[in-house]
């Protein structure tokens, strides 16, 4: 498709200089890339947040229910 639209465009004005040429799905892409870096980085750091409280609930639920040392 893009090599139609430089065929037809360089037909129309040959001397206009086409470049960066990219569908709307692909700019779609492009421009939500950072901020899908940024959401995935809070992901993994909200996984690890919430790893490590049921790790500390585990381990205080655990200390709770040992039997008392006399």
């Amino acid at each position: 498709m893009i090599s139609a639209l430089r065929g037809e465009i360089a037909r129309l004005d040959p001397d206009l200089a086409l470049f960066d040429i990219h569908s709307m799905s692909e700019r779609i892409d492009l421009s939500l890339a950072s901020r899908r870096t940024s959401m995935l980085l809070a992901n993994a750091f909200g996984a690890i947040a919430l790893f490590l409280a049921t790790l500390g609930i585990y381990g205080v639920l655990a200390y709770l229910g040992r039997p008392a040392h006399s």
